[in-house]
């Protein structure tokens, strides 16, 4: 797998730090040690790694300390049903503090309302992905957009 990242990266003239690697933290936890050489190997070649749905698997917070992470992508879960005074609001926060502790960016998925954008941003989060911001969408519909110079979504940091 490396190998093959090695050489797309090559065919495509990419730069090794434009590329992101996610792994679901249920995975990351499945052969913990062979999972931290692969992470290991690729943040070598100054790859960006980053945990999906964080918080909904197995939560251990050692592997916190000893993967070579960038960022955590806070799971949807907390973010649905995300008010003041809720323990989603109580989780999300804790995340956002533990990964800014630890120098982690934080991703909030499945931001669907402006008002969770609010939350969040009052939070500290620092990126923000769901509906809200754009709609599901073909890869036509991108490449049209691309190809076209014309803006996809609302992309903006929190």
């Amino acid at each position: 797998m490396v190998d093959r990242l090695d050489q797309l990266i090559l065919e495509y003239g990419l730069a090794p730090q434009q590329i992101g690697l996610e792994i679901t933290e249920s995975v990351a936890m499945k052969a913990i040690d062979s999972n931290l050489k692969l992470l290991e190997k690729f943040r070598a070649r100054g790859h960006k790694i980053s945990v999906d749905d964080f918080g909904t698997g197995y939560s251990s917070l050692a592997y916190l300390k000893r993967f070579p992470l960038d960022t955590l992508k806070i799971d949807r879960a907390f973010i649905q049903e995300l008010a003041r005074d809720t323990d989603d609001f109580i989780i999300a926060k804790a995340i956002i503090d533990l990964g800014h502790s630890l120098g982690l960016k934080i991703v909030a998925e499945g931001v669907e309302t402006q008002a969770q954008l609010k939350l969040l941003q009052e939070l500290g989060c620092d990126l923000g992905q769901g509906f809200y911001f754009q709609k599901a969408s073909t890869g036509e519909m991108i490449s049209q957009c691309y190809e076209r110079g014309l803006p996809l979504g609302r992309a903006q940091t929190l």
